[in-house]
Formats: structure tokens, sequence, C-alpha cells
């Protein structure tokens, strides 16, 4: 847990010099204009940085999407296979080029770390994502995750949204009633091209947590059990996001 809040920090720092297990996919674009916006989720989270701050905020979204079609995902590392003559002829500046390369940097460095600790990572493709998107053929359903949500609906015990404006953790509370037994997480990612998601949910003084790796163009879902359920217990689920910009997650309780 020492070297997440250590790669937050790092995240953090970046952010400052600038001022997919189971994915569901969304497109994204990179103009402010909401009628290019197929999921009005990501419209809205853009749209909830300060303003002062979201020219910067686009521009960094938009060069994650050019350059993501140049990071290959080989032996758990990431790899940038463009030069910063070559982002330039594409539109990116050599600024963001420099961010970019730190946060691959930073998420390899991260990886390696945890597989030495013994953790197992599910790394998004960022690449094959973004290709996915840009296929016409491709047709966006935007109530796929609500779909599979309400084919639990029986079983649905709790249910909102965390959306947070900074990588300062969110919370909400819910009565775990006897047989709740998982909380389902769906995050989705707003600026940094390499966020980094902690889940958790705590009852009765325990928490469990899960750590997900995502990238721009790559929605992740994970299941995080709870602690204790019953008549008289309060759950607390809580989401964290690398993104200084901040983040936002569904949450369903089953």
């Amino acid at each position: 847990m020492r070297k997440i809040i250590t790669y937050f920090i790092i995240i953090l720092a970046i952010g400052m010099v600038a001022s997919c297990a189971s994915n569901e996919v969304a497109p994204i674009f990179s103009t402010e204009s909401k009628e290019q916006y197929m999921d009005p989720t990501i419209y809205s989270m853009m749209m909830s940085i300060p303003e002062n701050e979201r020219p910067l905020a686009f521009e960094r979204r938009k060069a994650a999407q050019i350059v993501g079609e140049y990071i290959v995902l080989s032996d758990n590392q990431y790899s940038l296979e463009l030069t910063q003559q070559e982002a330039e002829k594409l539109g990116v500046r050599d600024t963001i080029y420099d961010i970019v390369l730190k946060e691959i940097n930073d998420i390899n460095k991260f990886v390696t770390e945890q597989m030495e600790k013994g953790d197992t990572l599910s790394l998004p493709d960022i690449q094959a994502s973004l290709k996915r998107y840009k296929n016409p053929e491709i047709q966006y359903k935007p109530e796929t995750f609500k779909s599979k949500r309400l084919s639990r609906a029986g079983s649905m015990k709790a249910a909102g949204r965390l959306e947070s404006f900074s990588n300062e953790p969110v919370q909400a509370t819910f009565k775990a009633v006897s047989g709740t037994t998982e909380v389902v997480f769906w995050c989705v990612p707003k600026v940094a091209i390499f966020p980094i998601y902690v889940c958790s949910v705590s009852a009765f003084g325990a928490t469990n947590s899960k750590t997900l790796i995502s990238a721009i163009g790559c929605n992740r879902t994970t299941s995080v059990t709870v602690p204790a359920s019953g008549s008289d217990v309060i759950a607390t689920v809580e989401f964290r996001t690398s993104d200084m910009n901040g983040g936002y997650c569904s949450w369903t309780a089953y």
C-alpha cells in the first residue's frame, strides 16, 4: 500500500508540472463539443475540470489518444514507438510528449515493483483499445454496463456512483444487509494516460481492496468482497485514482 501511495504522489507531481481483467469500452473524443461525446459520462467528467485547467486537460487527453496507438505492451511493460519529432507532426507538443513518457516510465516502475512483491496485475492493452474505438463498424452501446447490472437486479442490495476531482479518495456508505457479499466497481479514466484505481469496501473495522491499472480508452471493472453483512452493518465504499484531475466510478452491492 505504501508503494501505491508513493505512485499517487508521483502522478500528482506530473500533473502539477503539466498545469483493461474485464473491460467496458466507451469511445473517447478530444474536443469540448457535447455532440461529439457518445458517452455523456466522459463529457460530464471533462467539463467538471476547472475552466482555467480545462484546455490543458483536453490537450493531454487528446495527446493520449494519439500516442496511445503507438504504445506497445510486451512482457508486462509499456513502450512508446513514436519519436518526439513524429509526435509533433501528429499535433502533440514536446511538453505533452515528455509528460506521456514520464507516465509510461512511472507505470512500468510501479508494475515491476508490484510483481516483485508477488502481486498479479491485469494490464490493459491501450493500443488495441484505441484501435477498437476508431473502428466505424463497432457501435458503442451505452447500456452495456447498465444491462449487466440489471441482469442481476434481483440480488442488488445498493448502488451509487463516486466522482473525484483530484487524486484524493471519495467515499459513500450503504447498509450491508444480510447476504451482501460483494461490491462491483466500474471505473472510468479522465486525463492521465495510465491511471491507477484503488477500490475498497470497509465494514466492522475490516477493509478489502483491489488495485487496478487502467488506460485512456479502457474502462475497468472489479469486484471487492464485503468484509461483513447483517441487519445493522454499515459498509463504506471508497474510490481513489492516481489522476490528479480525478475520476469516476459506479458501484453496485450484491
